[in-house]
């Protein structure tokens, strides 16, 4: 839970600017068996007038998360736009991820806008991992897996029209966690930002609603996102 905000809003008729807002979170690990299960669950409200830079997004961090990761700010710090240049976006472990890539048409131009925001989210993720693939020790951060996700973000409506609008993706990822190398340890341990890098390569391959991410964009494509697990 956190509360606050602006004391008064910049125009009269405006309402305040807020940072009040109330998170639910629930992630279970299970065993599948060798393979470890994973599901996640997320549920928050905000006030109205919440901040843009703290509204939840479907897939991915807010714009406050991803400025709070060291982690992320390293690695997107090498592109001028981030999510145009590769795809880079900081994966918040709850939603679809497939929406991330969401654009609009303006002329002949296109430009990518990024998973959908509220002020409220429902959201979650299952995921069937394939454990450590090498015992070797450059290659035993390194896993993959096989995700299903949805979640639906409102402002305004209650959470049963909400429902209405729920999306959701599936398709495979592959992860590599660089805070677990041992050789690096020493020098991880002084590092904010190796502290918490996981890279992440993701592969939607089927969203439920594919004209949200474009007009002409099929249920079935192949579609690619790279980034950092935000903890």
């Amino acid at each position: 839970m956190e509360l606050g905000g602006a004391l008064e809003a910049v125009f009269p008729e405006d309402t305040p600017t807020s940072a009040s807002r109330i998170t639910a979170d629930f992630t279970e690990d299970l065993r599948v068996g060798r393979f470890p299960l994973r599901y996640r669950v997320r549920f928050g409200l905000g006030a109205p007038g919440l901040a843009f830079h703290k509204r939840p997004r479907l897939g991915v961090g807010s714009y406050e998360d991803r400025w709070r990761s060291a982690a992320f700010r390293n690695v997107a710090a090498a592109f001028e736009r981030p999510l145009d240049d590769a795809h880079l976006v900081a994966f918040s472990g709850a939603g679809p991820v497939a929406y991330a890539l969401s654009r609009t048409g303006v002329g002949r131009r296109r430009v990518i806008l990024g998973a959908p925001a509220g002020r409220n989210v429902f959201a979650g993720t299952v995921s069937l991992g394939s454990g450590p693939v090498s015992a070797k020790t450059w290659l035993r951060p390194f896993e993959a897996e096989a995700f299903f996700g949805f979640g639906t973000v409102w402002n305004d409506e209650t959470l049963g029209v909400a429902l209405r609008d729920l999306v959701a993706d599936a398709g495979v990822g592959f992860t590599y966690d660089v805070s677990a190398l041992a050789p690096l340890r020493r020098w991880i341990a002084q590092s904010d930002a190796l502290t918490g890098l996981r890279l992440v390569a993701r592969f939607p391959f089927w969203a439920s609603d594919p004209g949200y991410i474009a007009r002409d964009e099929d249920a079935l494509a192949f579609r690619w996102l790279l980034g950092v697990a935000l903890r």
